[in-house]
């Protein structure tokens, strides 16, 4: 029997594909059995450069949205990017941003470095505050965490907790997990937990009962966290993969823990909800101490 060798561009691809697949090895090692480490990137402006209005208005308005700028490369080269047009949508964002009217404004899967500190620097003369967290960890493979908050108000305690549980290409993917906070407001302090909540990682239909499943855990465990906060005001907010009419069993999770449902008040359209994010608007002094918050996608 003869044998062809092997051609140089076959070599290159063999231990091309070799890489490929050592880097989910290298990312569960990481995970598993070196420590994670997270440092906030708080930005906060000097107290002679900022002052607060002490209106005594008890209104708020938070708008939260998933930017979609998911990009993954590998090696610089792009192997998953599920909506095109990055950098154009990107500044398509930040001019809408601009114009919201929003006193708070949660982001998710905006994971880039390079596209948190756009957002922050762009919008720094309405939101002087903000919050995201960065890996520190030596083996930094895989995405950080995609949470970004911006605000009118002055952000307190930050911190960022990995989920617990999660679906196994996520878990490669990226540090997805709880980014929280306290806002002081006037006299008075609300604290926010922002995430964004598995969708089946590729792999599981978004309903299936195993994404609902560690769906149902990852809010179980935002929420458990937001309770230890134990202030008047706790806000729920960010992509949920889950409402009324989908995957329902983690939406009514939410609503009997005692949660009140800004979206289907703000966002919706007959029984349909709007195809575009937009703010809302709620008395949260007035209407509950738990607001739910979901971006209107």
């Amino acid at each position: 029997m003869i044998f062809k060798p092997i051609s140089d561009k076959r070599k290159i691809a063999i231990e091309v594909l070799k890489l490929y697949l050592l880097i989910p090895i290298l990312k569960i090692i990481s995970v598993f059995f070196l420590p994670q480490k997270y440092t906030p990137k708080l930005s906060r402006p000097a107290v002679n450069e900022y002052e607060l209005a002490n209106t005594g208005d008890t209104s708020l308005d938070i708008l939260t949205l998933n930017t979609g700028l998911l990009t993954y490369s590998i090696f610089g080269k792009t192997v998953l990017e599920p909506a095109s047009f990055i950098q154009e949508r990107l500044k398509g964002i930040i001019d809408h941003l601009k114009t919201s009217g929003a006193d708070i404004i949660a982001l998710q899967e905006i994971y880039h470095t390079d596209h948190k500190e756009k957002v922050i620097s762009e919008l720094s003369q309405l939101y002087p505050f903000s919050i995201y967290y960065q890996r520190i960890t030596k083996l930094n493979i895989g995405l950080p965490n995609g949470e970004l908050i911006l605000s009118k108000y002055p952000i307190e305690n930050p911190e960022f907790i990995l989920f617990k549980d999660n679906i196994v290409t996520e878990l490669i993917a990226a540090d997805k997990g709880i980014l929280l906070v306290d806002i002081k407001i006037n006299d008075k302090i609300a604290s926010l937990a922002n995430i964004h909540v598995t969708a089946g990682g590729f792999i599981w239909h978004t309903e299936s009962e195993v994404s609902n499943g560690i769906r149902s855990k990852q809010i179980s465990q935002t929420i458990e966290i937001l309770k230890k906060r134990k202030n008047n005001t706790l806000i729920l907010l960010g992509d949920f993969n889950a409402g009324p009419n989908v995957s329902q069993v983690n939406y009514d999770q939410i609503i009997n823990d005692g949660f009140l449902d800004t979206f289907s008040l703000g966002c919706k359209n007959g029984d349909l909800y709007n195809k575009v994010s937009r703010t809302t608007n709620f008395r949260h002094y007035l209407c509950s101490n738990k607001i739910y918050f979901q971006d209107c996608f």
